[in-house]
């Protein structure tokens, strides 16, 4: 068959690596993809595959926007895929209804989030968000959510329930494996002591993911214990953030924060870290947390999303607003016979059972599945 997928980028993001793993472990369907703006992280990265072709339209350049739409009618014409496959509220929104318009029946949305704060989003993200929810009774065949609290969510924004199914998301697992190597290899480039508590968030830079909650807790923390480092990952993590560093120094730990920008290698910092901490306001399906807890370590996550569904146990939960919560479960951690406790009976058995049950092929065949039968 042939798919054409809609995307808002192609920089590093949850769907952007969904989108990214789906085409690169599915063998049996050609992929187009019309990303709506330049380049982007995965776009080299998708280039090499024989199955695969991209297309730009830079919608950043509002003057340009009927030029725009109408490169992406000529792009739907010239492809006629058997399904489009849509990710994200703008792509849904922009592709979803353009794809309708030409008389395309086999329209899939793909939905990521959950309890979005809308004080955080751009009123445009806001709008797309509610006039979707009107849209998803005319456009889409169905709707594809990769979490059970995203299902919820957009129930209750009365999204089309009959249209709504879940795909969760799926991971390369074999990947994903202790590795006492890198582990001293990356601590001792970075000057970290073998027995120093690494913290780390593997994050991008944005409201919603409530950096500010760790750094209160951080400061708490550090009264009680110092030797401790953080680690800080993601898209805009960098010293030419000025926001992130005044931070940092207002809380008085910026000189034990390491600031990384993007990778493709997660593995080293996963390895290196003994805690991994997500403390986002909303989240759907919050893959930092599976893929941490994947290489066993400690994963402490703000109660939203599926973080409940995958870490299983409250102990390595607390609510987005309550750091001192948070701060407890640092300075519990931080002992040595806790952590390996804990490591041993819960996190262990919690990453076997995640690794049969959010596999790559699993996500693969589901894809497979719904695009072949309806």
């Amino acid at each position: 068959m042939i798919i054409l997928h809609g995307i808002s980028s192609l920089n590093i993001g949850g769907a952007e690596t969904a989108l990214y793993r789906l085409i690169k472990n599915d063998k049996s369907n050609f992929h187009h993809i019309i990303t709506l703006s330049k380049n982007g992280y995965y776009k080299n990265h998708l280039s090499y595959f024989n199955n695969v072709k991209i297309y730009e339209v830079d919608l950043k350049k509002i003057h340009k926007i009927f030029i725009n739409i109408y490169i992406i009618i000529k792009i739907i014409r010239s492809i006629k895929p058997d399904i489009i496959q849509t990710w994200l509220y703008h792509s849904d929104f922009l592709i979803g209804i353009i794809a309708k318009l030409l008389g395309h029946k086999k329209i899939y949305w793909n939905i990521r989030n959950a309890k979005l704060k809308f004080k955080y989003n751009s009123l445009s993200l806001n709008f797309l968000i509610i006039f979707n929810a009107f849209l998803s009774y005319f456009v889409p065949k169905k709707i594809i959510v990769n979490s059970t609290a995203g299902i919820k969510y957009h129930q209750k924004l009365y999204y089309s329930n009959k249209k709504i199914i879940k795909i969760s998301n799926g991971f390369e697992f074999d990947y994903m494996n202790e590795d006492d190597n890198l582990r001293n290899q990356f601590r001792k480039i970075h000057s970290i002591g073998n027995n120093t508590l690494l913290i780390g968030m593997v994050s991008r830079w944005h409201k919603q993911k409530n950096f500010e909650m760790l750094f209160k807790s951080l400061k708490l923390l550090e009264i009680q214990y110092t030797d401790w480092q953080l680690i800080l990952v993601g898209e805009n993590i960098n010293r030419q953030n000025k926001v992130l560093c005044s931070q940092l120094n207002s809380y008085n730990i910026l000189e034990k924060t390491i600031l990384h920008p993007v990778t493709n290698n997660l593995n080293k910092v996963y390895n290196a870290i003994d805690i991994h901490v997500s403390t986002s306001h909303g989240e759907g399906f919050p893959n930092v947390v599976l893929e941490s807890v994947s290489f066993n370590k400690i994963s402490l996550s703000t109660n939203t999303g599926d973080s409940e569904e995958i870490l299983k146990k409250n102990i390595f939960l607390f609510e987005y607003n309550d750091h001192k919560s948070l701060y407890e479960k640092l300075l519990f951690f931080k002992n040595k016979k806790n952590y390996e406790k804990i490591k041993n009976d819960l996190v262990i058995p919690i990453s076997n059972k995640n690794r049969i049950k959010y596999s790559i092929l699993n996500m693969v065949n589901e894809y497979n599945k719904l695009w072949r039968i309806s």
